[in-house]
């Protein structure tokens, strides 16, 4: 199997929507159900830091976690939502 496989090919192996998501770079994070929590405890952003949830947040892919070294990230995402979300990286 050749490394340079195209999105059609890929999504033979891997789930078609997660594929998708990959390529269009949109966190994955149900916003309103998000801010539905916040206001529920009284946040003012809700904070990521295990890499899939980072990712969920997000959208970033942490090359480190699939090397095994250990590197702290963080994702942020704002109650407010004219704020952008961020990484602390």
């Amino acid at each position: 199997m050749s490394l340079n496989l195209s999105p059609a090919e890929l999504a033979k192996y891997r789930n078609p929507s997660l594929l998708q998501h990959m390529f269009a770079a949109q966190p994955l994070v149900k916003r309103e159900r998000a801010n539905e929590i916040m206001d529920k405890h009284g946040l003012n952003a809700l904070v990521a830091c295990t890499p899939k949830n980072v990712y969920y947040l997000s959208s970033h892919d942490n090359a480190f976690y699939h090397t095994g070294i250990e590197h702290m990230l963080f994702a942020v995402l704002p109650r407010r939502e004219d704020a952008p979300p961020g990484l602390i990286i």
